[in-house]
This record gives C-alpha cells, sequence and structure tokens, in this order.
C-alpha cells in the first residue's frame, strides 16, 4: 500500500492571517479532504507565518502560495488542484 502524500497545504496561522480569517480556511480546507476522501494523499499543516501578512489569510499548496483568501476562492483553487490533478474533476 502506497501511503506517499501526493499534495502539501500549508496553512498559515501567524496572528495577521488569524485575525483575517485563517480559521474558516481551515474547517474548509479539513471539510474539503474529508468530503473528496483526500486524507491519504494531502497533508495539510500549520505554519506560523508564511511572510504575506499584508495580504492574508495565506496557504501555500505544492510550493504555490495563495493569498487574500476567502472560503469562495478557496473552494475553487482546491478543486483545480487537488480534483482535477487526481481525475476526480467531473465536468
Amino acid at each position: 500500500m502506497n501511503t506517499t502524500k501526493t499534495h502539501t497545504i500549508s496553512l498559515c496561522m501567524g496572528s495577521s492571517c488569524y485575525v483575517n480569517g485563517s480559521v474558516p480556511i481551515l474547517q474548509l480546507i479539513q471539510q474539503f479532504i474529508k468530503e473528496h476522501d483526500l486524507e491519504k494523499t494531502v497533508e495539510l499543516k500549520g505554519s506560523l507565518c508564511q511572510g504575506n501578512c499584508k495580504n492574508g489569510p495565506s496557504i501555500i499548496i505544492d510550493n504555490e502560495t495563495y493569498t487574500r483568501l476567502n472560503c469562495t476562492i478557496l473552494q475553487k483553487i482546491l478543486t483545480l488542484k487537488l480534483l482535477q490533478a487526481t481525475g476526480e474533476l467531473n465536468e
């Protein structure tokens, strides 16, 4: 059985991102991973600061940074980065 994670998501939990909404972002990511059965392929971790304090909340998915997130934008990003990459996305 292959347990290698294929995607890594790092969510900034620094004070600026936290104040600007990182908690709902975290909840959405966790829900998305669970709903799409991605627990075995996606590693979710937090970081203290990603250096985007003026543009938070921010996340890094597979070394690509996304800033000024809200739940609507994040839903689209997760769908494109995680589902389209696995072929699960059916249009």
